[in-house]
């Protein structure tokens, strides 16, 4: 049996935090695991089945999730039968102005996972963290002008708002929800010749590298923070299934890293810098050449 247990607190009332997670078609907005999700009905009660598709510790997962307990803005339980048992607990409870949420896995682990026992737990945990801090990030960020949030922003928060914008925009496809996470004159130290300016001119950039890379999946391998500021040292791997800066489709996969730096205002992305080695994926795509190594 393995065992995960969250705690956090948002800035939102409980109604609101509650009407969010117990909505299915708003799931793979801060589910990382999850492709899908289909409920039998909505909104869901006792006896809701949820269909879902994923992956986990890279493998492919289907299974059906039920609603076995339901008490509005209280308590939410769903269990899994397939890949394999668990139960999840959804607590809410009102808290400073705004939400306790406390969520609490157990699984029974069995054939291929139950081998990988250890890392699914130490996996399951971080996982569980980062889809409730992006849950978190994502209905903070709906704040009305009337109720506005506190001003002092942590380094931690900042940290976990560039870790749900990540998940958002490069593992979900959702630019429809960068307004969420960006500034509208948003400065992009790393902008194509002829961008833009402002957010806009980023959202096509983005655009177009997720057309050139449609299973892009981007894996953050540190973060650094101080103040205002937030390093991310990142990693890219993806096919090359769409045009790229007048490059034509190779069908080869290719993987990249760098280093991006963001100042954040107001909770929102204001300005970035960035440093990729991009000769590095023109090679790998054909376009030019590795150079020859001469040794003495």
């Amino acid at each position: 049996m393995v065992k995960a247990e969250i705690s956090l607190h948002v800035n939102r009332p409980v109604a609101e935090v509650f009407k969010y997670l117990s909505d299915p078609t708003r799931m793979l907005e801060w589910n990382t695991t999850l492709e899908e999700a289909t409920a039998s009905e909505t909104p869901i009660k006792v006896g809701t089945h949820i269909r879902t598709r994923g992956r986990i510790l890279g493998r492919k997962i289907e299974g059906t999730v039920e609603v076995v307990e339901y008490e509005p803005n209280k308590r939410i339980v769903e269990k899994l039968d397939q890949p394999f048992s668990s139960k999840a607990i959804y607590s809410y409870q009102a808290e400073n102005g705004g939400t306790r949420l406390v969520c609490a896995v157990e699984a029974e682990l069995g054939g291929f996972f139950k081998l990988s026992e250890p890392i699914f737990e130490r996996l399951m945990k971080k996982q569980l963290k980062g889809q409730l801090e992006t849950a978190k990030v994502l209905l903070e960020a709906q704040l009305p002008a009337s109720q506005p949030m506190k001003q002092s922003v942590s380094t931690e928060d900042n940290k976990a708002i560039l870790r749900a914008h990540a998940e958002a925009l490069f593992n979900q496809k959702r630019l429809d929800l960068m307004d969420e996470f960006f500034v509208p004159d948003y400065l992009d130290h790393a902008a194509l010749p002829g961008q833009v300016p402002g957010l806009e001119g980023a959202k096509q950039k983005w655009a177009m590298y997720l057309a050139a890379f449609p299973d892009m999946r981007a894996t953050i391998d540190e973060m650094v923070a101080e103040e205002d500021e937030v390093g991310v040292r990142w990693t890219v791997d993806g096919t090359h299934r769409g045009e790229l800066l007048g490059i034509r489709a190779t069908g080869k996969h290719v993987r990249f890293s760098g280093i991006s730096i963001y100042r954040l205002a107001g909770r929102k992305i204001a300005e970035q810098w960035e440093q990729w080695d991009r000769l590095d994926l023109m090679r790998q795509l054909g376009v030019v050449t590795a150079p020859v190594q001469v040794h003495a």
